[in-house]
Protein backbone atom coordinates (compact mmCIF):
# COMPACT_ATOMS: atom_id res chain seq x y z
CA UNK A 1 0.00 0.00 0.00
CA UNK A 2 1.73 3.34 -1.00
CA UNK A 3 1.84 5.93 2.00
CA UNK A 4 -0.77 7.86 0.06
CA UNK A 5 -3.23 5.46 -0.22
CA UNK A 6 -2.89 4.31 3.34
CA UNK A 7 -3.29 7.79 4.59
CA UNK A 8 -6.72 7.65 2.25
CA UNK A 9 -7.41 4.17 3.47
CA UNK A 10 -6.76 5.12 7.01
CA UNK A 11 -9.15 8.53 6.79
CA UNK A 12 -11.92 6.49 5.98
CA UNK A 13 -11.42 4.24 8.96
CA UNK A 14 -11.06 7.56 11.52
CA UNK A 15 -14.55 8.84 9.51
CA UNK A 16 -16.32 5.37 10.11
CA UNK A 17 -15.46 5.24 13.30
CA UNK A 18 -16.66 8.71 14.22
CA UNK A 19 -19.64 8.11 12.25
CA UNK A 20 -20.69 4.72 14.05
CA UNK A 21 -19.69 6.23 17.34
CA UNK A 22 -22.10 9.46 16.56
CA UNK A 23 -24.76 6.85 15.53
CA UNK A 24 -24.87 4.66 18.86
CA UNK A 25 -24.47 7.42 21.27
CA UNK A 26 -27.24 9.36 19.64
CA UNK A 27 -29.30 6.21 19.97
CA UNK A 28 -28.33 5.98 23.76
CA UNK A 29 -29.03 9.69 24.10
CA UNK A 30 -32.26 9.82 22.45
CA UNK A 31 -33.74 7.02 24.51
CA UNK A 32 -31.82 6.69 27.50
CA UNK A 33 -33.78 3.75 28.99
CA UNK A 34 -32.85 1.51 26.23
CA UNK A 35 -35.66 -1.14 26.17
CA UNK A 36 -36.47 -0.61 22.53
CA UNK A 37 -35.88 -4.15 21.35
CA UNK A 38 -35.26 -1.97 17.67
CA UNK A 39 -33.00 0.30 19.65
CA UNK A 40 -31.02 -2.69 21.04
CA UNK A 41 -30.87 -4.27 17.70
CA UNK A 42 -29.26 -1.44 16.15
CA UNK A 43 -26.83 -1.35 19.01
CA UNK A 44 -25.56 -4.51 18.84
CA UNK A 45 -25.41 -4.19 14.94
CA UNK A 46 -23.32 -0.81 15.02
CA UNK A 47 -21.48 -2.05 18.17
CA UNK A 48 -20.78 -5.15 15.79
CA UNK A 49 -19.21 -2.87 12.83
CA UNK A 50 -16.98 -1.35 15.43
CA UNK A 51 -15.14 -4.22 16.22
CA UNK A 52 -15.17 -5.73 13.04
CA UNK A 53 -13.58 -2.12 11.45
CA UNK A 54 -11.33 -2.25 14.53
CA UNK A 55 -10.22 -5.44 13.80
CA UNK A 56 -9.35 -5.06 9.98
CA UNK A 57 -7.85 -1.98 11.33
CA UNK A 58 -5.15 -4.05 13.59
CA UNK A 59 -3.53 -5.56 10.19
CA UNK A 60 -3.16 -2.43 8.16
CA UNK A 61 -2.11 0.07 10.82
CA UNK A 62 0.27 1.09 13.19
CA UNK A 63 -0.61 0.98 16.71
CA UNK A 64 -1.15 4.85 16.68
CA UNK A 65 -2.96 4.43 14.07
CA UNK A 66 -5.22 2.62 16.09
CA UNK A 67 -5.06 5.08 18.64
CA UNK A 68 -6.80 7.43 16.19
CA UNK A 69 -9.17 5.35 15.44
CA UNK A 70 -10.71 5.28 18.80
CA UNK A 71 -10.03 8.73 19.21
CA UNK A 72 -12.70 9.39 16.81
CA UNK A 73 -14.98 7.05 18.65
CA UNK A 74 -14.13 8.99 21.74
CA UNK A 75 -15.18 12.14 20.27
CA UNK A 76 -18.68 10.95 18.68
CA UNK A 77 -18.72 10.05 22.56
CA UNK A 78 -17.84 13.63 23.67
CA UNK A 79 -19.68 14.94 21.08
CA UNK A 80 -23.48 14.08 22.63
CA UNK A 81 -22.05 14.04 26.67
CA UNK A 82 -19.03 16.35 27.23
CA UNK A 83 -16.60 15.86 29.87
CA UNK A 84 -18.74 17.06 32.91
CA UNK A 85 -19.54 16.12 35.99
CA UNK A 86 -16.50 14.86 36.86
CA UNK A 87 -17.16 11.49 36.82
CA UNK A 88 -18.00 11.62 32.99
CA UNK A 89 -14.17 12.69 32.37
CA UNK A 90 -13.12 9.75 34.47
CA UNK A 91 -15.14 7.29 32.74
CA UNK A 92 -13.79 8.41 29.23
CA UNK A 93 -10.17 8.40 30.66
CA UNK A 94 -10.78 5.13 31.51
CA UNK A 95 -12.25 3.38 28.55
CA UNK A 96 -9.14 5.37 26.35
CA UNK A 97 -6.47 3.16 28.65
CA UNK A 98 -9.07 0.19 27.80
CA UNK A 99 -8.21 1.08 24.00
CA UNK A 100 -4.54 1.84 23.93
CA UNK A 101 -4.21 -1.14 25.83
CA UNK A 102 -6.54 -3.37 23.51
CA UNK A 103 -4.90 -1.72 20.16
CA UNK A 104 -1.32 -2.90 21.47
CA UNK A 105 -3.20 -6.27 22.23
CA UNK A 106 -4.95 -6.35 18.21
CA UNK A 107 -1.55 -5.44 16.93
CA UNK A 108 0.64 -7.78 18.62
CA UNK A 109 -1.85 -10.34 17.47
CA UNK A 110 -2.44 -9.44 14.34
CA UNK A 111 0.72 -8.60 12.93
CA UNK A 112 3.31 -11.24 15.19
CA UNK A 113 1.87 -14.33 13.52
CA UNK A 114 3.37 -16.05 10.63
CA UNK A 115 -0.10 -16.24 8.94
CA UNK A 116 -2.71 -13.83 8.71
CA UNK A 117 -5.57 -15.22 10.71
CA UNK A 118 -8.43 -12.91 12.16
CA UNK A 119 -10.24 -15.48 15.01
CA UNK A 120 -7.17 -15.48 17.74
CA UNK A 121 -8.29 -11.53 18.11
CA UNK A 122 -12.10 -12.49 19.24
CA UNK A 123 -10.01 -13.60 22.71
CA UNK A 124 -7.19 -11.41 22.32
CA UNK A 125 -6.94 -7.27 22.10
CA UNK A 126 -10.90 -6.98 20.83
CA UNK A 127 -12.35 -8.39 23.88
CA UNK A 128 -10.77 -5.48 25.60
CA UNK A 129 -11.85 -3.10 23.17
CA UNK A 130 -15.42 -3.71 23.87
CA UNK A 131 -14.54 -3.18 27.69
CA UNK A 132 -13.55 -0.17 26.61
CA UNK A 133 -17.02 0.98 25.19
CA UNK A 134 -18.47 -0.88 28.08
CA UNK A 135 -17.28 1.56 30.50
CA UNK A 136 -19.02 4.59 27.69
CA UNK A 137 -21.82 2.57 28.58
CA UNK A 138 -21.85 2.11 32.12
CA UNK A 139 -20.72 6.45 32.74
CA UNK A 140 -24.22 7.20 30.30
CA UNK A 141 -26.11 4.90 32.89
CA UNK A 142 -24.94 6.58 35.85
CA UNK A 143 -24.97 10.13 34.86
CA UNK A 144 -28.79 9.55 32.89
CA UNK A 145 -30.25 6.94 35.06
CA UNK A 146 -32.33 4.67 33.26
CA UNK A 147 -36.28 5.17 33.02
CA UNK A 148 -38.33 2.92 35.49
CA UNK A 149 -41.68 4.70 35.04
CA UNK A 150 -41.86 4.06 31.51
CA UNK A 151 -41.24 1.31 30.28
CA UNK A 152 -42.59 0.26 26.55
CA UNK A 153 -42.72 -2.60 24.99
CA UNK A 154 -44.94 -3.06 21.54
CA UNK A 155 -46.58 -5.63 20.29
CA UNK A 156 -44.06 -6.63 18.06
CA UNK A 157 -41.53 -7.87 20.91
CA UNK A 158 -44.47 -10.24 21.05
CA UNK A 159 -45.88 -11.31 17.88
CA UNK A 160 -43.51 -13.32 17.12
CA UNK A 161 -44.14 -16.30 19.64
CA UNK A 162 -47.86 -16.03 19.05
CA UNK A 163 -47.83 -18.98 16.44
CA UNK A 164 -46.77 -20.67 19.53
CA UNK A 165 -49.22 -19.47 22.35
CA UNK A 166 -52.29 -18.90 19.80
CA UNK A 167 -52.92 -23.02 19.31
CA UNK A 168 -52.73 -23.30 23.20
CA UNK A 169 -55.52 -20.63 23.48
CA UNK A 170 -57.40 -22.11 21.03
CA UNK A 171 -57.33 -25.27 22.65
CA UNK A 172 -57.87 -23.82 26.60
CA UNK A 173 -59.90 -20.88 25.91
CA UNK A 174 -62.79 -21.98 23.46
CA UNK A 175 -64.19 -20.22 21.23
CA UNK A 176 -60.97 -18.69 20.51
CA UNK A 177 -60.37 -18.59 16.73
CA UNK A 178 -56.51 -17.09 15.89
CA UNK A 179 -56.51 -13.46 15.25
CA UNK A 180 -59.99 -12.56 17.21
CA UNK A 181 -60.02 -9.56 18.83
CA UNK A 182 -61.36 -9.06 22.05
CA UNK A 183 -64.67 -7.88 21.40
CA UNK A 184 -65.01 -11.30 18.38
CA UNK A 185 -63.96 -13.80 21.11
CA UNK A 186 -66.52 -12.44 24.39
CA UNK A 187 -69.70 -12.56 21.62
CA UNK A 188 -68.02 -15.29 20.27
CA UNK A 189 -69.43 -16.89 23.75
CA UNK A 190 -72.75 -15.84 23.93
CA UNK A 191 -74.93 -18.65 23.10
CA UNK A 192 -76.62 -18.88 19.62
CA UNK A 193 -80.21 -18.57 20.55
CA UNK A 194 -79.90 -15.64 21.80
CA UNK A 195 -77.31 -14.08 19.00
CA UNK A 196 -80.58 -15.25 16.49
CA UNK A 197 -82.72 -13.24 19.18
CA UNK A 198 -80.72 -10.31 18.86
CA UNK A 199 -80.58 -9.88 15.62
CA UNK A 200 -84.23 -9.84 15.52
CA UNK A 201 -84.94 -7.24 18.59
CA UNK A 202 -83.13 -4.35 19.38
CA UNK A 203 -84.41 -5.25 22.89
CA UNK A 204 -82.15 -7.90 23.46
CA UNK A 205 -79.63 -6.29 20.94
CA UNK A 206 -78.97 -3.54 23.46
CA UNK A 207 -79.16 -6.07 25.94
CA UNK A 208 -76.49 -7.97 24.71
CA UNK A 209 -74.34 -5.01 23.63
CA UNK A 210 -74.57 -3.81 27.17
CA UNK A 211 -73.67 -7.11 28.74
CA UNK A 212 -70.36 -7.59 26.35
CA UNK A 213 -69.07 -3.83 27.82
CA UNK A 214 -69.75 -5.03 31.22
CA UNK A 215 -67.58 -8.04 30.30
CA UNK A 216 -65.22 -5.97 28.75
CA UNK A 217 -65.22 -3.69 31.72
CA UNK A 218 -64.29 -6.11 34.10
CA UNK A 219 -61.47 -8.12 32.12
CA UNK A 220 -59.63 -4.77 32.34
CA UNK A 221 -60.85 -4.36 35.63
CA UNK A 222 -59.15 -7.69 36.87
CA UNK A 223 -56.05 -7.14 34.72
CA UNK A 224 -56.12 -3.49 35.72
CA UNK A 225 -54.88 -2.33 31.89
CA UNK A 226 -57.37 -0.21 29.82
CA UNK A 227 -59.53 -2.58 27.11
CA UNK A 228 -61.00 -1.22 24.63
CA UNK A 229 -62.53 -4.64 22.79
CA UNK A 230 -60.31 -3.76 19.56
CA UNK A 231 -56.87 -5.69 21.07
CA UNK A 232 -55.94 -8.67 19.86
CA UNK A 233 -54.42 -11.26 21.98
CA UNK A 234 -50.65 -9.87 20.92
CA UNK A 235 -51.66 -5.98 22.28
CA UNK A 236 -53.63 -8.03 25.34
CA UNK A 237 -50.46 -9.60 26.88
CA UNK A 238 -47.91 -6.84 25.69
CA UNK A 239 -50.18 -4.76 28.31
CA UNK A 240 -49.81 -7.08 30.82
CA UNK A 241 -45.97 -7.16 30.42
CA UNK A 242 -45.59 -3.79 30.33
CA UNK A 243 -47.80 -3.97 33.22
CA UNK A 244 -45.95 -6.49 35.23
CA UNK A 245 -42.60 -4.60 34.33
CA UNK A 246 -43.42 -1.27 35.34
CA UNK A 247 -44.75 -2.50 38.91
CA UNK A 248 -41.67 -4.52 39.59
CA UNK A 249 -39.20 -2.41 38.84
CA UNK A 250 -41.09 0.65 40.15
CA UNK A 251 -40.73 -1.67 43.56
CA UNK A 252 -36.98 -1.00 43.31
CA UNK A 253 -36.84 2.71 41.96
CA UNK A 254 -35.70 3.76 45.24
CA UNK A 255 -32.60 1.10 45.84
CA UNK A 256 -31.97 1.24 41.78
CA UNK A 257 -28.97 3.60 42.34
CA UNK A 258 -27.00 4.86 39.59
CA UNK A 259 -23.92 3.09 40.79
CA UNK A 260 -25.85 -0.49 40.20
CA UNK A 261 -27.00 0.82 37.07
CA UNK A 262 -23.79 1.45 35.58
CA UNK A 263 -22.36 -1.89 37.48
CA UNK A 264 -25.47 -3.36 35.27
CA UNK A 265 -25.41 -1.66 32.35
CA UNK A 266 -21.25 -2.53 31.92
CA UNK A 267 -21.60 -6.40 32.50
CA UNK A 268 -24.83 -6.48 29.96
CA UNK A 269 -22.17 -4.70 27.25
CA UNK A 270 -19.53 -6.91 28.23
CA UNK A 271 -21.63 -10.40 28.24
CA UNK A 272 -22.35 -9.55 24.19
CA UNK A 273 -18.80 -10.35 24.05
CA UNK A 274 -20.14 -13.83 23.90
CA UNK A 275 -21.01 -13.77 20.56
CA UNK A 276 -20.75 -9.75 19.40
CA UNK A 277 -16.76 -10.40 19.27
CA UNK A 278 -17.10 -13.60 17.02
CA UNK A 279 -19.14 -12.17 14.46
CA UNK A 280 -17.17 -9.15 14.45
CA UNK A 281 -14.12 -10.99 13.53
CA UNK A 282 -15.78 -13.17 10.70
CA UNK A 283 -17.21 -9.85 9.38
CA UNK A 284 -13.55 -8.39 9.35
CA UNK A 285 -12.33 -11.58 7.44
CA UNK A 286 -15.20 -11.19 5.05
CA UNK A 287 -14.19 -6.95 4.96
CA UNK A 288 -10.63 -8.53 4.08
CA UNK A 289 -11.57 -11.05 1.03
CA UNK A 290 -13.82 -8.10 -0.24
CA UNK A 291 -10.43 -5.70 -0.20
CA UNK A 292 -8.63 -8.12 -1.27
CA UNK A 293 -10.61 -8.80 -4.22
CA UNK A 294 -10.62 -5.54 -5.09
CA UNK A 295 -7.08 -4.71 -5.17
CA UNK A 296 -7.23 -1.95 -1.86
CA UNK A 297 -5.28 -4.52 -0.12
CA UNK A 298 -3.38 -8.04 -0.94
CA UNK A 299 -1.81 -11.01 1.23
CA UNK A 300 1.95 -10.92 0.88
CA UNK A 301 4.99 -12.94 2.44
CA UNK A 302 7.14 -10.65 5.04
CA UNK A 303 10.16 -11.14 6.07
CA UNK A 304 11.26 -11.33 9.71
CA UNK A 305 13.89 -10.59 11.32
CA UNK A 306 14.39 -12.55 14.82
CA UNK A 307 17.41 -12.36 17.35
CA UNK A 308 18.01 -15.77 18.87
CA UNK A 309 20.93 -16.56 21.89
CA UNK A 310 22.23 -19.86 20.49
CA UNK A 311 25.52 -22.05 21.75
CA UNK A 312 28.44 -21.29 20.20
CA UNK A 313 29.82 -24.40 17.85
CA UNK A 314 33.13 -25.10 18.40
CA UNK A 315 34.96 -23.87 15.22
CA UNK A 316 33.49 -20.12 16.23
CA UNK A 317 35.18 -18.25 18.38
CA UNK A 318 33.93 -17.56 22.14
CA UNK A 319 31.26 -14.62 22.35
CA UNK A 320 31.65 -12.27 25.94
CA UNK A 321 28.20 -11.67 27.00
CA UNK A 322 28.70 -8.66 29.21
CA UNK A 323 27.70 -8.36 32.27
Amino acid sequence: MTLSKHRVVHGIAVALALAISLFIWSIVRADGHLVSAGDIGALVGLLTLFLALYTLSAFLFSVRELYVIAAAFLLGFLIFFGVTPSYVLGGILAAALFFMYGSSLAHIFARERTVVRFFPLATRGIPTILTAVAVLFAVVGYAYALQFDDVEMSSATISFMMPVLEPFAEKYMPPYKKGMTIDEFLAAGVPEEIQQAAQRDSVTREALAGELERQRGSLGTQFDIPVTGNERLADLLTALANKYVNKTLGAYKDIAVPFLISVSVFFAIKSLGLVVNRVAVFVAWLASLILAKSGVVRREKAEIEQEALTLKKSSEPAINIPR
